[in-house]
């Protein structure tokens, strides 16, 4: 139906959560896609990559007549990104890939897309409710990944997690 859906235990009640995980992370050319009652589901980030946004009310003002969106303080997210693009909510045209392969021209053509999803979704002022997180350059496809790589991206979130709770307005 090439388009995003949600996947709740009120939308989904008798979907398995593992079903639901799976189809989340069907980044296509990478993982077959997930069939699910029949439709195949591919990872929601190319279309909406940071849904920080899901639990944002549309407000509608009846004096003035205008809709207006009500972020929703309590929502928190998570987002990885390279070091030198930290706060930028990921700008058109910043992923830089040296392309030399065909695997290179895909993985380029992808983060294009993500940095479109980017551009469209992401609200500059979600900054105050995310956390970005340095990827250290790491992939999300490096499945090879050594164990001190993993260590020092789970100390990269830890360590923007404190700093984000030190400066924010937010408490946890």
């Amino acid at each position: 139906r090439q388009r995003p859906e949600t996947f709740s235990a009120s939308s989904h009640p008798d979907l398995p959560i593992w079903q639901a995980v799976r189809a989340s992370m069907s980044i296509p050319l990478v993982f077959e896609p997930m069939r699910i009652n029949n439709e195949f589901y591919v990872d929601g980030g190319l279309s909406w990559n940071y849904p920080v946004d899901l639990f944002d009310k549309t407000a509608f003002d009846d004096i003035t007549g205008i809709s207006s969106v009500v972020r929703n303080p309590s929502t928190l997210g998570f987002y990885l990104q390279a070091h030198n693009l930290m706060g930028n909510n990921n700008p058109l045209g910043s992923s830089n890939y040296t392309i030399d392969s065909l695997k290179d021209y895909a993985l380029a053509i992808g983060a294009f897309f993500m940095d479109t999803s980017n551009a469209k979704h992401v609200h500059p002022d979600d900054g105050i409710r995310t956390v970005f997180v340095d990827d250290l350059g790491t992939s999300a496809i490096d499945f090879s990944a050594s164990k001190e790589r993993i260590e020092a991206l789970i100390e990269s979130g830890r360590k923007a997690t404190e700093e984000f709770f030190k400066e924010s307005v937010l408490q946890p």
